[in-house]
């Protein structure tokens, strides 16, 4: 069985990600207001049942796609997934969720975050020596996206279509570094980049 994804809003992770970017005593009391405020945490606690909702109708089918495209298992269980508004971007450890209005856009981000958290659950078998060998020309965000994506391409087709994953692609547009990763992937080809990845999986 897959890991269980929850999707958890939590104020407690927010006041702390907003006191890692601001000293400002005062600016603080106004975001703890805000934060703690009861509307607030009732909207965001149902924004999550909603998207738990949605992901329930294809999260098993994911996460099995995610594990057998790359090779790899799951090494957890349960895993939360924290959904947060006053994010710059989101990231894979601990997985966190800039929200979106868009549930099928943040479906499609929390298997990409989860892509990569695949990869850090199994740090000890891939060989990121030789990848990076093969990619050495390129920045380390392309780096880090070429096979994300190879692998992303596979599951976004079979699980949305070809036509969601041209719109996932084409978000990726204006940052420099996703477009080339894309660009590899379709000069290259998902299935040698992931057929050489496996052969030099531990």
């Amino acid at each position: 069985m897959p890991p269980k994804i929850k999707f958890v809003y939590s104020p407690v992770y927010e006041m702390l990600i907003e006191e890692l970017k601001t000293n400002n005593r005062k600016h603080m009391k106004k975001l703890v207001n805000r934060i703690w405020d009861k509307r607030r945490i009732d909207r965001y606690t149902k924004y999550t049942q909603k998207l738990q909702k949605k992901w329930d109708t294809i999260g098993n089918k994911a996460m099995n796609l995610i594990s057998k495209t790359y090779k790899l298992r799951w090494a957890e269980k349960d895993i939360n997934c924290y959904v947060l508004d006053n994010i710059d971007f989101s990231f894979s450890v601990p997985t966190t969720l800039k929200i979106s209005k868009d549930l099928d856009w943040i479906l499609a981000l929390a298997i990409h975050e989860l892509g990569h958290r695949l990869e850090f659950e199994n740090l000890n078998r891939i060989n990121w020596n030789a990848y990076n060998i093969k990619f050495r020309n390129e920045s380390e965000t392309t780096k880090q996206h070429i096979l994300l994506y190879a692998v992303l391409e596979n599951v976004y087709t079979k699980l949305f279509g070809k036509k969601k994953l041209r719109e996932y692609i084409n978000a990726d547009k204006n940052n420099a570094d996703y477009k080339r990763a894309w660009e590899i992937v379709k000069m290259q080809g998902k299935k040698n980049i992931i057929k050489n990845f496996v052969r030099q999986l531990k």
